[in-house]
């Protein structure tokens, strides 16, 4: 990409390969679903949301503390990605590390 060209505009900031923030349009993917795969299988709800930030960290907290995290991870999880699905519904932008509603609008 040309930036000398006034007719190209740069790319925005914090966009770049990993975007900051969320804006999906969640077509057929309902909260609920989203908490119960976040409560019986660690984490995946938030790749299902597009959080895979948190997703992610859950894992390796889980796996760092040899498991002893899963349950309060599974419950903190389940509640939060239902929340943060709600607010996508809703046509809010979240950033990858926003937690129950603390979204931008």
């Amino acid at each position: 990409m040309n930036f000398s060209d006034p007719t190209q505009t740069p790319p925005p900031s914090g966009g770049g390969v990993f975007p900051s923030r969320i804006t999906l349009n969640l077509g057929g993917r309902d909260p609920r679903k989203a908490c119960l795969l976040n409560a019986f299988l660690l984490c995946v709800g938030y790749f299902y949301i597009g959080q895979w930030q948190k997703g992610l960290v859950s894992l390796i907290l889980a796996t760092i503390t040899f498991g002893l995290l899963i349950i309060p991870l599974c419950i903190f999880g389940a509640i939060d990605v239902y929340q943060q699905a709600q607010e996508l519904q809703q046509g809010k932008a979240l950033g990858q590390r926003t937690f129950f509603r603390n979204s931008k609008t």
